[in-house]
């Protein structure tokens, strides 16, 4: 008597042999690579200014902000993306300026002369804050890097 095999459903072949590469039975342990996303931290400066009303009166700016942007060694280091970093201060010193009503302020002319990221070198004045600083970017946000 001759014995007919059946063959198998090709479906349970397929599930099983998933269900060994999800739980790394059967392979190298190399065949999925996830990447992992660089590190960042927070790198933050102060936009210190003065404002101003018309009727005399002036205000310090920026002396309990810090403006932060999360950012890699690598783009810190290399200063990427300082310009995006300079903006940001400029963007929160005049909101600042608007929160106390302020008439005029000499965040544009700050902003102009890059003093709030040069010192003796160009971002020399951007820096990693310790958690207790608050951190504004977009103005008015709290900033967690992953």
């Amino acid at each position: 008597m001759t014995t007919i095999e059946r063959p198998r459903p090709r479906t349970r072949v397929l599930g099983l042999a998933l269900a060994a590469s999800v739980l790394g039975l059967g392979s190298c342990g190399d065949d999925l690579v996830v990447p992992t996303e660089p590190e960042t931290q927070r790198a933050c400066a102060r936009a210190i200014s003065r404002g101003y009303w018309e009727d005399g009166g002036q205000h310090n700016l920026g002396l309990r902000r810090h403006v932060c942007l999360c950012m890699t060694e690598e783009e810190y280091l290399s200063q990427s993306r300082l310009e995006e970093l300079h903006q940001a201060l400029l963007d929160d010193c005049l909101s600042e300026a608007s929160s106390f009503g302020m008439d005029w302020s000499e965040c544009q002319a700050d902003y102009e002369s890059e003093v709030w990221i040069s010192g003796v070198e160009k971002g020399s004045r951007v820096t990693w804050p310790t958690p207790d600083h608050v951190v504004v970017t977009p103005p008015g946000m709290h900033l967690d890097c992953p």
